[in-house]
């Protein structure tokens, strides 16, 4: 974990499962995780007043998709983010009520029109959850530095450039959170 004022930054493979406002807490992880100190325990589960809007990368695909309508369903409002216009048109029929952007986040310029687009529309950003990433199914010795190259781009750049234009936001609304 790394840890800016009033942001907290973890990168660990995670489903979570928000309650209601005043719901009973749940948190379904996809293994046992315990965050190692400077990190503290924030719950995730309930929506704080000083997380209003949850940006969702990758929101077109499966579990992007999954956990946008979780999130609504516990009544988070949506920033919902991923490449492309046809995926933009999906998430606008799917989620109507959400701010949707069709963004290349491995460039610097699109993540941040993206985040300034969201946080203009809903008045800030309290949460930031990377999704966007893929792979490809090949055998590794057929792979080739170009392959690498779009797996490392998609997968890392991505959430790098998201984390960068989205600090400044979570940090006006502290807590924020990025996780990726």
């Amino acid at each position: 974990p790394v840890s800016f004022p009033g942001v907290l930054l973890c990168v660990f493979p995670a489903i979570f499962a928000p309650s209601p406002p005043g719901g009973r807490r749940t948190r379904r992880l996809a293994h046992r995780y315990e965050p190692p100190r400077p990190c503290r325990s924030l719950s995730f589960n309930h929506r704080l007043p000083t997380m209003p809007t949850v940006v969702i990368t990758g929101a077109a695909g499966a579990i992007g998709s999954v956990t946008a309508r979780t999130f609504r369903e516990a009544g988070w409002d949506l920033g919902l983010i991923d490449y492309g216009d046809e995926n933009q048109d999906l998430l606008e029929r799917e989620f109507p009520d959400a701010v949707v952007a069709a963004a290349d986040l491995t460039r610097k310029a699109d993540a941040r029109e993206a985040m300034d687009a969201v946080a203009s529309a809903t008045g800030g950003i309290g949460a930031v959850l990377g999704v966007a990433g893929g792979f490809a199914m090949q055998e590794a010795e057929k792979a080739t530095e170009d392959d690498y190259r779009h797996m490392m781009d998609i997968n890392f750049r991505t959430l790098f450039q998201t984390a960068r234009a989205a600090i400044p936001y979570l940090k006006e609304s502290r807590p924020g959170l990025l996780l990726g």
